[in-house]
């Protein structure tokens, strides 16, 4: 059988998948369980840099996605697991769209990294318990841009 810490880091990969998928079709509850109860987040938006807390992500992505098309991919991780805690950094590339519903507001496509802590729940599962994404290049969305890459 394969050493203990490549079936961690594959479950880690699993729930950062897991994670990218239940946000991105707004299962705002199952997205919760995947998050530890003391979950930090960090935006690069200063106006948001003291909401850190677990409510104030799902306030923010449950309000900010609620009508948006949105899509997160997360490649090349790098992990490292210590005990019952590890630490993840993904390259990103997400898509965020909101040109149908508020086109006065920004739709972007984002580069970058996510900077994420894991901890070990119990039953030995993995939780997420601190995100911090950094862009490091955005490409606005123009409305004909995005109607073009939209489902059929």
């Amino acid at each position: 059988p394969p050493p203990a810490c490549v079936i961690e880091i594959e479950q880690i990969k699993q729930l950062q998948a897991k994670y990218f998928r239940l946000l991105d079709n707004k299962r705002w509850t199952e997205l919760r369980g995947v998050l530890t109860k003391d979950f930090q987040w960090q935006s690069e938006d200063p106006s948001l840099a003291s909401q850190r807390s677990l409510a104030a992500f799902m306030t923010f992505v449950s309000t900010q996605y609620a009508d948006a098309v949105t899509v997160h991919q997360g490649h090349m991780p790098e992990t490292t697991i210590s005990g019952s805690s590890a630490t993840g950094i993904w390259s990103i590339l997400d898509w965020v769209d909101v040109t149908k519903t508020r086109p006065q507001e920004r739709s972007y496509r984002g580069f970058g990294h996510y900077h994420v802590h894991y901890a070990k729940a119990g039953m030995g599962s993995w939780q997420i318990r601190e995100i911090r994404v950094t862009r490091l290049k955005v490409d606005p969305l123009t409305p004909a841009a995005a109607a073009s890459n939209q489902k059929p």
